[in-house]
């Protein structure tokens, strides 16, 4: 009889799970006590100055792969140094209105302000612009008009054309080719203006080449509009590069480094592609497992996708507290921190997993 009322329960058991949809395993690891915390928390204090000086509208914040966190204080004309600590090491001028900031391999910092490209080398104490991009580039026929009154009614007449510059170059964000090279290195800098991001060669001392167009303008996978923030990292056979951009469509793009080729395939359920996913996305940074991290400026908030474009989380409201932003532009990531360039509110929050917080 017991073994009877054993093998219903069993049944009972099976039958309640059927149809029930299975959780699969995201690219996480466990953490402590075998589950899923993925609650971000503040850690204190805030950073609100770097050197004596309070930060002026911060747009980036970057890991080196030096070890030290670089932030570009773009009202305050400065790139600032600190350590993963927030303690002071240095802050270098020459960069003027810079809005990114990025190391490569030789530990050169990049940097770029409206149509500039900067860059202070291991010896240099400050910036120096390495390109400028042309004054006029596109140009749009701009025609003055007049109205005359005839017998069969008013009719416009165009009496000049003018041909005006209207895309001056806007670099949004740059990020180095992350694999070694000997004697050059591959740099990727938005062009928001011209809607692609533009590959560049560099050769010390100061020689740099545009190789035009890695990723060009479009709507489709592998194309941008608008591109406003950009980082790569190295994988188990070359390199990734994420990027973000002002449009709808395709805001968050995860590519191969080798051909610049798609590697999230496109499908109507693949979060990081829905339209109504992000607002107003600005940058983007990557974990050591591949979990994505973009910050929103309209959404005022953080979100986390897995390596396949699944959202795992997001976080932040709007406001002034520990925990909210006003209009944040960077983004980075380093030892389980995330790193939030909170411009509007003039500082820097960090966030960890509350599982690596001590109790």
């Amino acid at each position: 009889m017991t073994r009877k009322y054993i093998w219903v329960l069993c049944l009972l058991i099976i039958f309640s799970n059927c149809g029930r949809k299975i959780k699969l395993p995201t690219n996480l690891p466990e953490l402590g006590g075998g589950t899923f915390d993925t609650t971000y928390v503040p850690i204190t204090p805030i950073w609100a100055e770097a050197g004596g000086i309070p930060f002026n509208q911060p747009q980036d914040i970057h890991i080196g792969f030096d070890g030290y966190i670089y932030i570009a204080d773009t009202d305050n004309d400065r790139i600032v140094k600190l350590d993963q600590s927030g303690e002071f090491i240095d802050q270098y001028y020459g960069a003027e209105n810079p809005t990114s900031i990025s190391q490569d391999r030789l530990f050169r910092l990049l940097a770029t302000g409206d149509s500039i490209i900067y860059k202070k080398g291991t010896q240099e104490q400050n910036f120096v612009s390495i390109y400028i991009a042309p004054d006029v580039y596109d140009t749009i026929p701009f025609v003055i008009i007049d109205t005359v009154e005839t017998d069969t009614g008013i009719i416009i007449v165009p009496i000049d054309t003018f041909r005006v510059d209207t895309s001056a170059t806007i670099y949004e964000g740059i990020a180095p080719n992350p694999l070694p090279f000997s004697g050059y290195a591959e740099y990727y800098a938005c062009d928001f203006t011209r809607s692609e991001i533009t590959r560049f060669l560099f050769y010390e001392p100061s020689t740099i080449y545009n190789l035009g167009p890695a990723i060009p303008t479009g709507y489709t996978l592998g194309k941008t509009a608008y591109p406003v923030g950009i980082f790569t990292y190295l994988t188990q056979t070359g390199f990734n590069l994420i990027f973000c951009q002002a449009l709808y469509y395709y805001s968050v793009q995860l590519l191969d480094g080798e051909d610049f080729s798609p590697i999230i395939p496109w499908t109507d359920s693949s979060d990081i592609y829905l339209q109504d996913t992000f607002d107003k996305p600005e940058d983007v940074v990557a974990d050591e497992f591949g979990n994505m991290f973009v910050v929103d400026s309209e959404k005022n908030a953080v979100l986390k996708f897995s390596k396949n474009g699944d959202l795992i989380l997001s976080f932040g409201t709007e406001g002034t507290g520990e925990k909210q932003f006003q209009n944040p532009k960077g983004i980075a990531y380093a030892n389980k921190i995330v790193y939030v360039a909170d411009t509007g509110n003039n500082r820097i929050l960090r966030f960890k997993l509350s599982t690596d917080i001590p109790e």
